[in-house]
């Protein structure tokens, strides 16, 4: 089975890992010294160590100790890739997971996990499916991955034995992609067994994976799915013809009783599609023209609608501003960059909002800040300006160092109604008596002006 390494730098390390295996022992003879620094070692510090034996314990540091005593960092490389190549494969997870390897100073961690995984993956895979299923992330996330590209009937025989729909659906999209005739199969056992309602979004997944990658299986087995799954299985299908030949199958929708449906469905899986349909914009049918609204924009379409000249399309006014409003808020939060350099095809109402909240998600980056700013016209830079302004103060008086005396005299003397007062006022939740008792006392020396303005 092919390994995981794929660094250089890592592989380098395993050219010698036989010859390390040879030369670092753990014989008797090191015993007793490993044992007087396993004694005089510190307590166990992680909680994850709980559930392991004493001995388990003390192994782990025999084999820390080893690594620490080598002279140099290649003799220490080569122990660790020793050790890793040493354990038993019933021990993987508790390295993993119980904190063992405790030598942190250097990438001797990085090397272990990858030595341990790739072993794993090879020796053990049975093992690894039910701890990654719990873990997917890592190593043990791109370990479900390889072993559904060249195992996938391990995974079958394992949720067989293991019934566990929701991880079984997860994997079943990977394997989907390289073995569409094991994942149809499984899947159609799967849809005649008792799979409950709560999965229908996997379910409809794996139709996807399986509508790009296997058609001629998804086609086969569309007699034994519901209603509901065919359909979705004939819409994935329409959307990979879409993807392939757009103007020819939009051609054939234009017949189906649901065709504009299935094209705004796909539109939302397929994000590829909405410069395709920007394109043949002029070719659609009226009846379609007049349904194009917000539903066409999506977050990864987003982008190519704002920066479409819609003006010269058969899109009416109203259509336009619709489809710009939903994509100028999308944008605020995937490229606020993009939306300010954008900011005058947005409404007059919609400016302050969206300027507001793209030079939040900037951050405070003071240079970027005002690179944007400058690229606006006057108007919308005075509305940059004003929430710059804004923004100062709430951050000014959210200062949890400020005595509440002085707290309140800053508050006094701003215009509560352009500010965020319940992010403001939150922070008096943390005042202590004295706290309190001194801000009471501050208030009642206010004018009646500033009261005024703090309980508007």
């Amino acid at each position: 089975m092919r390994s995981l390494f794929s660094n250089t730098w890592v592989l380098s390390f395993l050219g010698f890992a036989v010859m390390s295996i040879a030369g670092w022992n753990f014989s008797s003879s090191t015993a007793s010294n490993d044992s007087e620094e396993i004694n005089s070692s510190s307590k166990v510090r992680s909680s994850k160590r709980t559930n392991l034996t004493h001995q388990e314990v003390s192994d782990s540091e025999r084999y820390m100790n080893a690594i620490r005593r080598a002279g140099s960092s290649k003799e220490r490389m080569r122990a660790v890739v020793a050790m890793a190549m040493h354990l038993d494969p019933a021990d993987f997870s508790k390295w993993v997971e119980g904190d063992l390897f405790t030598f942190c100073e250097g990438p001797e961690l990085d090397i272990f996990r990858v030595v341990l995984f790739d072993r794993w993956i090879r020796e053990s895979p049975e093992t690894l499916i039910p701890w990654a299923d719990k873990n997917r992330h890592g190593q043990a996330y791109r370990g479900l991955q390889l072993l559904a590209k060249e195992q996938p009937q391990i995974f079958i025989e394992h949720y067989q034995k293991n019934p566990n729909h929701k991880a079984e659906l997860l994997n079943l999209k990977w394997i989907a992609e390289n073995h569409p005739r094991v994942a149809s199969e499984r899947l159609k056992e799967l849809l005649d067994g008792d799979l409950k309602s709560e999965f229908n979004s996997p379910v409809s997944e794996v139709i996807q994976k399986l509508a790009k990658y296997g058609v001629s299986e998804l086609e086969a087995m569309m007699g034994d799915l519901s209603p509901e799954f065919r359909k979705k299985a004939e819409v994935a299908i329409v959307g990979e013809r879409l993807v392939d030949s757009f103007s020819a199958e939009v051609e054939r929708l234009y017949d189906s009783p649901d065709g504009w449906g299935t094209l705004v469905v796909n539109l939302s899986t397929h994000q590829e599609l909405a410069g395709k349909l920007l394109q043949h914009l002029d070719d659609l049918p009226e009846e379609w023209i007049s349904q194009i609204g917000w539903s066409a924009v999506n977050r990864g379409n987003a982008k190519e609608w704002l920066g479409a000249d819609l003006e010269n399309s058969r899109l009416s006014d109203s259509q336009i501003a619709e489809i710009r409003e939903r994509a100028l808020n999308y944008l605020t939060w995937k490229d606020p960059e993009y939306l300010l350099q954008n900011i005058s095809k947005a409404s007059a109402s919609a400016k302050p909002r969206l300027i507001s909240r793209a030079l939040a998600r900037i951050g405070n980056d003071g240079e970027k800040r005002e690179s944007l700013i400058a690229q606006m016209n006057t108007e919308d830079q005075l509305l940059a300006r004003e929430f710059l302004e804004v923004d100062k103060i709430e951050r000014d008086l959210s200062n949890k160092k400020k005595s509440p005396a002085a707290w309140l005299d800053a508050v006094s003397g701003v215009d509560m109604s352009k500010l965020n007062s319940y992010a403001l006022f939150d922070q008096m939740r943390d005042w202590d008596e004295s706290q309190r008792m001194e801000a009471k006392l501050s208030y009642g020396k206010l004018s009646a002006e500033q009261r005024r303005n703090i309980s508007n």
